[in-house]
This record gives structure tokens, C-alpha cells and sequence, in this order.
């Protein structure tokens, strides 16, 4: 489909694609001629590694909104080790092409919105987000379910930004990993008082209608140390 007419105009080749699909004017068209024609689709999403590599912002924004809209599901790996091992290349930077969030929440809501968020592709990615405070609320609701030893470490710095998740958290692990309560109890030990209340209230609510009385009184010994 390359330089044909689509939708207005030629569609363009080889590095004036590339320039294409950096320019915010431009991209939209290209988007959608991609959404309807698997052979350009397959030349803008071969741009996608090239562009994440590149260090400008607007590269690396429209690799990052390329691959979710074309659903390049085989882009993961790639941008999941991105964000474990260079994140400092997109934490805090603003993404030119979704305005109001950065390179790396752009990353990790790739990573959370692919079929199968938590394949092993994925997992690195948002794993390594829970070191980062812009992206610990996200990643944490991506991974709460089924990685606890994950997400333990980093339990009171979430509660710490995000009070408030203090009861979902404390219901998460009561009742979906109720091996590991103790644990994120001592997690939340050192934590302002009205957070570890609230985080015990739910413990204590769900624990008991579980019938784990005695994980209860180990974590109320814990928080409050009686």
C-alpha cells in the first residue's frame, strides 16, 4: 500500500515514514491506514523497535502508542525490558503523544492492556514498575492478584503515596493471599497510625469471616503491639 493514495494523499516509504510517524500531524492518517491494510501495517509496525531505541521523546511516545494501537502483542518483551532496564529513559519524561502521562505509565499501560498482561513477556516490565512512585498504583492493581512476594516489598511505599488503598490492599491479601497477611502487616508496622488502622479494619473484618482469628491477632500484635 505504500505510496498509494489513502485517505488524502500518498502514503510515504522508507525514512519519510519513519519521519511520518514521529509527526503528530501526520500519524493519525497513518494509524489508520494501518488499521485497514495488514501489508502497511506490517511496515509501520517494523518501525516500532527502531523508534523505541531512539531518544527523543517523540520517537519513543510514538513507538509506544504505535505498538498499543496496532496491538503489536510481540512488542512486549521489548518494552517490558525497557522499563526494567532503562528506566530512567522514561520515568518522569513526558510522552509527546499521549499527552497528560509519561513514557514509562505509557509503557505500562501497554503492558497491562495486551492480551495477557501477566505473560512472561510482560511480567518483567511491570514488575520493575513497582520501584517507581508514578507507576506503583498501576502496577500494583496489574499484579496484586497472583504476585504477593512482588508486590510485598513495596506495600508501604504504595500505602504511604496512596492511603487510601489501604483497605483494598489489606482485603487483598486476607483473602486472596492470606498465607502472606503477616507479612504485609509488618510491611504497614511503620506506617502514620490512621493508615495502619484503616489497613487493620479490613484485616480484621476479613480474616474473621474467614475464620483465620489467629492470623487477626497475629497481625493486630503487629501493627499496634497487642
Amino acid at each position: 500500500m505504500t505510496g498509494a493514495a489513502w485517505d488524502g494523499g500518498p502514503l510515504p516509504a522508507g525514512d519519510a515514514l519513519r519521519a511520518a510517524l514521529c509527526d503528530p500531524a501526520a500519524r493519525p492518517r497513518l494509524v489508520r491506514a494501518a488499521v485497514v491494510d495488514a501489508a502497511f501495517a506490517a511496515e509501520v509496525d517494523g518501525w516500532v523497535p527502531a523508534l523505541l531505541a531512539d531518544p527523543d521523546p517523540q520517537a519513543r511516545g510514538a513507538a509506544l502508542l504505535l505498538a498499543q494501537a496496532l496491538c503489536g502483542r510481540h512488542h512486549a518483551a521489548r518494552i517490558s525490558a525497557a522499563l526494567r532496564d532503562d528506566a530512567a529513559a522514561l520515568v518522569g519524561i513526558a510522552d509527546p503523544a499521549q499527552p497528560g502521562q509519561t513514557l514509562a505509565l505509557s509503557a505500562l499501560r501497554y503492558l497491562v492492556s495486551i492480551p495477557g498482561p501477566r505473560h512472561r513477556a510482560a511480567r518483567p516490565g511491570i514488575q520493575a514498575s513497582l520501584a517507581h512512585p508514578e507507576l506503583r498504583v498501576e502496577a500494583w492493581r496489574a499484579m496484586a492478584d497472583d504476585e504477593p512476594e512482588a508486590v510485598l516489598p513495596h506495600v508501604a511505599a504504595l500505602l504511604r503515596a496512596a492511603p487510601e488503598l489501604a483497605d483494598p490492599v489489606a482485603t487483598r491479601f486476607a483473602l486472596v493471599h492470606t498465607a502472606h497477611v503477616e507479612a504485609a502487616a509488618a510491611e504497614v508496622a511503620g506506617l502514620p497510625e490512621a493508615t495502619r488502622r484503616a489497613f487493620g479494619a479490613a484485616l480484621e473484618k476479613h480474616l474473621k469471616r474467614i475464620f483465620a482469628v489467629k492470623r487477626w491477632v497475629a497481625c493486630r500484635r503487629i501493627l499496634f503491639g497487642k
